[in-house]
């Protein structure tokens, strides 16, 4: 049996839709930003900018934000590729150990 994957590792391994010349944060850092802001109960691309920019720098370097700061909502907008992103996330996820019929050691 493997070992668990952590979310971040999961994320890591999602493929990024976007051109070279458009990658401004790390694709796992804004898709781990999603995760928390929507479990938190953010809705939607503004949702998630707005949880970001609420909670700031240490929040920014924890996710994997280079910049030290979170994306707007429009680099997590459906025109700048996230729809194909969100997608594949949930692909991955999908085929991850996590939700194998293994049962989970406690």
């Amino acid at each position: 049996m493997s070992a668990p994957l952590s979310l971040f590792d999961v994320l890591s391994q999602v493929k990024d839709p976007r051109s070279r010349h458009g990658r401004r944060h790390p694709l796992s850092a804004i898709l781990a930003l999603a995760v928390v802001a929507m479990l938190s109960g953010s809705k939607g691309y503004q949702g998630i900018a707005q949880f970001g920019r609420d909670h700031g720098i240490p929040l920014a370097h924890l996710l994997g934000f280079r910049r030290g700061q979170v994306p707007s909502s429009t680099h997590i907008s459906p025109q700048a590729g996230f729809n194909v992103a969100f997608a594949s996330l949930r692909r991955t996820i999908q085929l991850s150990p996590l939700n194998s019929r293994e049962k989970i050691p406690t």
